[in-house]
């Protein structure tokens, strides 16, 4: 069921773009003046990775600014035991406003609550939600740290209709790392996912993938209250899953009339969890399960020399417990982002004061072009 506020905040997301667009452009373009002198007349000399500068350009003498508009998808789903009904909580955050930098592979953004889904005094939603992404030539990783404290859920077998079942007490913390390895040399991972750099040449690869993560689920009160219905987790105050797990899927990145791309990243994966399950009577269960799941990674959007304007769209889903195929337990985390990325060159004076932390980043590229032909 989409709900009205939902439709709202994704039309939100589309009709404030010309309006950054707009503002953003005209208020970096004056500090660019003398930055592109100085690229003219002349040229330094520093560590690059082995890419076909013809498949991509990886900008490496930006800086990449980005703001953006983002609506998170973070669901906890508890199943029961029949049928496909679930209790699902969310917290209350729809619309956020976003800035961030890309300097080279590195990637870190920092979000602001500006609309939730639900009014403020139903219930409210303090999170920390730090994001980063690591995307070499044939290798990718995401990082993750999360924490939400506040969820609701609009189920009618815990909410009368037209209401919700507010949460306060309820918390999440989630840490992940998800790593991709592409197969194919001629694919350049780092062109297709970070904003700053630019994909010139469609193409695709077909990749193994090694996910991990830490997840807690707390509450001062039982998640899951009794209602007659048999849930899973009927009666559990606290969640903690450690999970690994390998998969595969396959990246493409579509280039139409050079500077229009879609890229699109599917990954099929089976976890294998630990779980400890700790009950309001006290009592403390652990397990072991498996189950196939997956993950979506998108991106549309158009590249200039001097700018990036992009959609981008992920889901990761996190099944714990219950059957292979009917998971006792499922966690959603995903957002829509709308960004504006401006690429901001960096003066020669500035990239001699940045050469400690050039030298630091470089590391990482020489291993993995040692390790990876």
């Amino acid at each position: 069921m989409i709900r009205g506020d939902k439709v709202f905040s994704s039309g939100l997301i589309g009709g404030m773009a010309v309006v950054l667009f707009t503002l953003f452009s005209s208020v970096v373009s004056l500090a660019q003046a003398d930055a592109l002198k100085e690229e003219i007349e002349g040229e330094e000399q520093w560590y690059q990775p082995k890419v076909d500068t013809s498949i991509v350009n990886l900008y490496d003498k930006t800086f990449g600014l980005m703001i953006y508009l983002q609506q998170k998808n973070i669901r906890q789903n508890y199943k029961m035991r029949t049928g496909n009904s679930a209790l699902s909580y969310e917290p209350n955050i729809g619309v956020n406003l976003g800035l961030g930098f890309i300097y080279r592979y590195l990637t870190l953004s920092a979000t602001y609550n500006i609309i939730g889904n639900e009014p403020k005094e139903a219930i409210k939603t303090s999170n920390f939600d730090f994001q980063s992404q690591l995307a070499f030539r044939r290798a990718v990783s995401f990082l993750y740290l999360q924490y939400y404290k506040g969820f609701f859920s609009d189920q009618p077998a815990f909410a009368a209709p037209g209401a919700i079942y507010a949460r306060p007490d309820a918390s999440l913390f989630y840490i992940a790392a998800s790593t991709a390895y592409g197969l194919k040399k001629d694919f350049a991972f780092n062109g297709s996912i970070a904003a700053v750099q630019w994909q010139r040449k469609s193409g695709g690869t077909p990749f193994v993938a090694l996910d991990a993560y830490l997840s807690i689920n707390r509450g001062e009160g039982a998640l899951v209250p009794a209602t007659g219905a048999d849930f899973y987790h009927e009666g559990i105050v606290r969640h903690r899953t450690w999970s690994v797990g390998l998969g595969a899927g396959y990246a493409h990145t579509f280039v139409i009339k050079k500077h229009f791309f879609i890229t699109g990243i599917a990954t099929a994966k089976e976890p294998l969890n630990f779980t400890r399950q700790t009950y309001d009577d006290g009592s403390i269960v652990q397990e072991q399960s498996s189950g196939l799941t997956y993950a979506l990674w998108g991106r549309i959007g158009y590249n200039t020399d001097r700018w990036n304007l992009s959609l981008t769209a992920t889901n990761n889903r996190n099944p714990v417990g219950g059957d292979f195929f009917a998971p006792a337990f499922a966690s959603n985390v995903g957002y829509l982002r709308l960004g504006y990325t401006r690429r901001l060159t960096i003066n020669k004076k500035t990239r001699k004061q940045l050469k400690p932390v050039d030298d630091f980043l470089d590391v990482p590229y020489k291993v993995m072009e040692k390790l990876i032909p």
